[in-house]
């Protein structure tokens, strides 16, 4: 049985490299968004899927925000 391959635009739950496109970032600022509680992944099997409801999420709490990769954690952008 083929593979149906679906447009990333109509997914509604996406890989980790997907949601790194969708957000313009890398994988390692997606694992540290996870880490940092700002998206709330789910497992299939060994797969990491994030539903796109989360970025949105993630997008809208960002907003003003810079995220410190090496200390793990949000930071204001001070205006």
């Amino acid at each position: 049985m083929a593979k149906i391959e679906i447009p990333i635009k109509d997914k509604l739950i996406v890989t980790r490299n997907e949601a790194a496109a969708l957000m313009s970032v890398g994988t390692g600022t997606i694992d540290k968004l996870i880490e940092l509680k700002v998206i709330q992944p789910c497992w299939s099997g060994r797969n990491v899927l994030i539903a796109k409801d989360e970025l949105i999420k993630a997008c809208e709490l960002l907003r003003g925000k810079r995220i410190d990769l090496d200390n793990t954690k949000l930071v204001d952008i001070a205006c």
